[in-house]
């Protein structure tokens, strides 16, 4: 399994990325990157239970505004972000092989066996799934605090 090294500067954007997830309130439980080896790249994976409530489409919206604000808008629009739930089928392997708190942000590689493939995955976080009660109260702050941002 060869894999292409994910540059420090990827390393840092990613982690970038997930604190500004947070600093939004959007409490994603995870945050990866997972190298794709029929592809020969790494993609990077936000795993949030907002998915389910909110949908991609709102989700990703909300993040290229905020995210271009917070971060830095040229480093953002070569940025591709893939979002899911974390009850999807990649998020509960990853959390499998390498489980965290919902407040970790310190990478760390794993070896991930994926049907048809090993490869490896970067992880920042990938906590448990949030329950209703704390999605609800996400929905609200990410809402809340991505439209403070996006007006800024």
């Amino acid at each position: 399994m060869a894999t292409h090294p994910l540059s420090s500067d990827d390393i840092a954007f990613g982690r970038a990325v997930l604190l500004a997830t947070d600093a939004l309130g959007m409490s994603a439980e995870g945050a990866f990157w997972i190298y794709d080896t029929r592809d020969r790249k790494w993609d990077f994976f936000l795993v949030t239970s907002l998915f389910k409530t909110l949908g991609s489409r709102e989700i990703y919206l909300r993040l290229n505004k905020a995210l271009e604000r917070q971060l830095s808008a040229r480093e953002t629009r070569k940025f591709q972000l893939l979002i899911g739930a974390p009850t999807e089928s990649l998020a509960k392997t990853i959390r499998a092989a390498a489980p965290t708190d919902i407040f970790v942000s310190e990478p760390q590689e794993v070896d991930i066996s994926l049907p048809g493939e090993d490869t490896k995955a970067l992880v920042y976080r990938i906590a448990e799934p949030s329950d209703d009660r704390d999605v609800r109260r996400a929905k609200i702050r990410f809402r809340r605090l991505s439209d403070e941002v996006i007006a800024a």
